[in-house]
């Protein structure tokens, strides 16, 4: 008997090490529908603006996959860029993923000096999300950390100047709020899974004038009417046709050669290729460079050591292929 329980706990442990995938997720801002471009303009409430800064925290991550499991992805705390906005959620035991839900924001454990987990920003490594960062998520000890920080100008008066500034930087564990929604997963490989959302922010600042909103850094007000759209609005959707139940054929093919110094990515037969990430196992992207050519390489500066992945993507921000590498 002893021998068979034996022989089952082998079977189901090559049957986990065989589930578990990279995961990642991918957050894409748009506005209006259309991905988010700090240089151009977007109309809100009839008058243009240009955004300036659009950073927000995401942590409380808990993935419910095959058949209503759910794997909590307690105290990471990822940090969510208008040009980084993909992150490395870990090697994990999931085959099909139905439901993500999280939290915008750095969760009450972690912000402030009265949270129990809290360790002064000094402390944090600089690659770290709750590092420093420029823009600045930091507002001290006290105060804790800005969930989510978006600013810019807006043209006020329509005079094609836009002269009228406006930064809403939200503080307090009151404005740490969730979100749920079901998911499709794109099964990028056979040991690679990526969700792939849209955040969109013209939901986030819905009945939000920007153009009266000044200069506001606080807990109360617009900051915690614009946080409670993360709650009462569609800020977080997937797009219908996002998504891939089946193994898509690889497109193309890619490799990295690595010394202690530098690496160089070679692709060929990449058709659309839009985008090079490089991102770390933080989930923080490193490097993300524009690529248009079918056959070429990219040489970069190593950034450290330890585990990345080389991404590339095309023009709709889907991946085309990626590799995990070893750097030295």
């Amino acid at each position: 008997m002893n021998n068979m329980v034996f022989r089952l706990l082998m079977v189901l442990s090559v049957f986990s090490v065989k589930a578990q995938q990279n995961v990642f997720l991918t957050i894409k801002p748009i506005y209006n529908g259309q991905p988010l471009d700090m240089t151009q303009s977007y109309t809100h409430q009839g008058q243009n603006l240009l955004f300036d800064h659009f950073d927000y925290y995401l942590s409380g991550i808990k993935l419910i996959h095959d058949g209503g499991q759910v794997l909590d992805l307690e105290n990471q705390v990822f940090l969510i860029e208008p040009t980084s906005f993909t992150i490395y959620l870990g090697f994990l035991n999931v085959t099909v993923i139905e439901q993500i839900s999280a939290f915008v924001g750095v969760p009450p454990n972690l912000n402030t000096s009265s949270g129990t987990d809290a360790i002064d920003i000094t402390q944090y490594p600089s690659n770290h999300p709750l590092s420093f960062q420029e823009p600045s998520m930091y507002w001290g000890w006290t105060s804790g950390y800005m969930h989510m920080i978006i600013g810019g100008n807006v043209d006020a008066n329509t005079d094609g100047s836009f002269e009228t500034l406006f930064e809403l930087h939200n503080l307090g564990d009151a404005n740490y709020r969730g979100f749920s929604l079901p998911v499709i997963q794109t099964q990028t490989a056979s040991d690679q899974v990526d969700i792939y959302l849209n955040c969109q922010i013209d939901q986030w600042v819905k009945d939000v004038s920007l153009a009266t909103a000044g200069v506001s850094h606080g807990t109360n007000g617009l900051n915690l009417e614009i946080m409670k759209n993360v709650e009462t609005e569609p800020v977080f959707i997937q797009s219908l046709t996002a998504g891939s139940s089946h193994n898509p054929e690889r497109r193309g093919e890619v490799k990295l050669t690595t010394n202690e110094l530098s690496s160089t990515v070679t692709w060929s037969g990449m058709e659309n290729i839009d985008q090079l990430e490089l991102i770390d196992m933080s989930g923080k992207t490193v490097i993300s460079t524009k690529v248009s050519w079918e056959k070429g390489n990219y040489t970069f500066d190593n950034p450290g050591r330890g585990i990345f992945f080389v991404r590339l993507l095309d023009q709709n921000q889907a991946l085309i292929q990626s590799v995990k590498c070893m750097l030295r």
